[in-house]
């Protein structure tokens, strides 16, 4: 329809893809107003105005803009019918979105002049199977064939989408996982392991201390020990002591005459005599 001319010659020229963005602009706009001020249009005048066969090409459907259009329901529906499983009134409300990706490029794919005349018409001019029958001259049978024929590519596309994106997930974590980890830069000051620091941190901090405090002079001059001198002194002592390896307990044997003896002095004794008196005053008594 347009065409565009050289302006080589104009003061402020024209940029060189302007006529593509206006086509792209009258397609998005045409398909939204099919449906109202254009729905008693006839079907082959609109489809020439769309021309599905143009050179015209937008951003292929994504599966982020997919899951904003299409639920998880909406993709099962779809399948429903293509297996005929279900009417093509329970995804009547899908139609609209899935003819306008198809006429603004955005589907990647080709149908026919007759699968393209149906979904403008059901999708977007809302007209009945009826109506579109007798428009088409085709029956009801051999239009809905084409149609459920047409929803089976869509399908196809839609899941490819999704098979594809799960990949690309699946090889960016096995990607992710299998790369060497990055090294980290060498830091200046030197790392000391905690357990050796436990270990050796005392003597080292006593050596160090004792090079770098000096005793007193008066101790120098009087000849005696620095108080920390002697009591590293002592610890190394106590240290060098040879600690026994073998304990040695005492033994004491009882002979069993003295238990006897012990035990008649304690009580053992005195139960007895205490019985040996009653049977005494018992023997009184009688």
């Amino acid at each position: 329809m347009l065409r565009s001319l050289r302006s080589d010659d104009l003061e402020i020229s024209c940029r060189p893809d302007w006529l593509i963005a206006f086509a792209q602009d009258f397609q998005h706009r045409f398909t939204s107003l099919l449906g109202y001020s254009f729905r008693e249009m006839p079907i082959p005048l609109a489809l020439a105005l769309l021309d599905p066969k143009s050179q015209l090409k937008n951003a292929i459907l994504t599966k982020p803009d997919m899951e904003l259009l299409f639920s998880p329901y909406d993709i099962k529906r779809l399948e429903g019918y293509s297996k005929n499983m279900i009417d093509f009134h329970v995804i009547m409300d899908m139609l609209p979105a899935v003819s306008k990706l198809f006429f603004t490029k955005r589907l990647g794919m080709d149908m026919s002049p007759a699968q393209c005349s149906i979904l403008l018409a059901m999708g977007l001019q809302y007209k009945t199977v009826d109506d579109i029958s007798m428009d088409l001259n085709l029956p009801v049978n051999q239009l809905l064939a084409l149609f459920a024929k047409s929803m089976r590519k869509v399908v196809r596309f839609l899941r490819d989408l999704q098979t594809k994106d799960a990949q690309s997930e699946i090889s960016a974590k096995i990607s992710g996982k299998s790369a060497p980890p990055k090294k980290s830069a060498p830091i200046a000051q030197d790392y000391e392991d905690p357990v050796e620091e436990d270990q050796n941190g005392d003597d080292a901090n006593g050596d160090d201390n004792d090079e770098s405090e000096e005793p007193h002079p008066s101790v120098v001059a009087s000849g005696k020990k620095s108080p920390k001198k002697v009591h590293q002194e002592a610890i190394e002592d106590l240290l060098s002591e040879k600690v026994p390896t073998t304990v040695s307990v005492k033994r004491t044997i009882i002979d069993s005459g003295d238990a006897a003896i012990k035990f008649r002095k304690t009580g053992g004794g005195r139960g007895r005599g205490r019985g040996g008196r009653g049977r005494g005053r018992g023997g009184r008594g009688n």
